[in-house]
Order: C-alpha cells, then structure tokens, then sequence
C-alpha cells in the first residue's frame, strides 16, 4: 500500500486496486503514520541525543588533531598575534605573490 502511495495514486485510487475500501485504506494509512512518529520519537528520544555526543566528541578529536598537525608544520611561521601563516614554495615566489596580491588590493 505504501507503494501505491508513494507512486502519487489517491486514496481511492489504492483502494480499488487493492478492492478495499477507502476508509480501510485511510484507517491504514492513519495506523501507518501514527507508527512513523512513534518512531521518530522513539528515535529522538532515545538514540539521538548519544549520537549528537559521539559527534562532538568526535569533532573535538579533529579540531585537536588539525591544531597539532599545524603546529609540527614545517610550512608554518607564526605572525606574532597568535595566527599562523602557511608559507610555500621559495622565498622568491612567495615575495613574488605577496607583491601581486597587495596589486590586487588597489
């Protein structure tokens, strides 16, 4: 029945299909809803609230991790105010490329 449905066939449309009638068909449907929110509820209740911790905790792990790979970075250098910049390439074409960007800023 939930096929039918999901395929965009009416109430009626279902019911002749499956020679029912329509308010069995709409008794079901309701029974059918009233099942999906209990689930949904059930659902966050019970099991949402653990994962949404297992997700930070697991965001937290990534934020520390990022934090020391920067730091043992030997593409990094501090600018003095507590920021890193990431430098690459040679000394030339980093000069080369801070000279076009502040270009670009005029």
């Amino acid at each position: 029945m939930l096929l039918k449905a999901a395929r965009g066939l009416s109430l009626g449309e279902i019911a002749r299909e499956l020679q029912v009638s329509r308010a069995s068909i709409s008794s079901d449907i309701a029974y059918l809803r009233n099942q999906a929110k209990e689930s949904i509820r059930e659902y966050t209740t019970d099991h949402l609230p653990e994962q949404y911790q297992v997700c930070l905790t697991a965001l937290e792990v990534i934020i520390k991790r990022a934090f020391e790979i920067l730091e043992t970075s030997p593409l990094k250098s501090c600018t003095g105010n507590g920021t890193f910049e990431l430098s690459y390439g040679t000394a030339e074409s980093r000069s080369t490329s801070r000279t076009a960007n502040a270009m670009e800023k005029r």
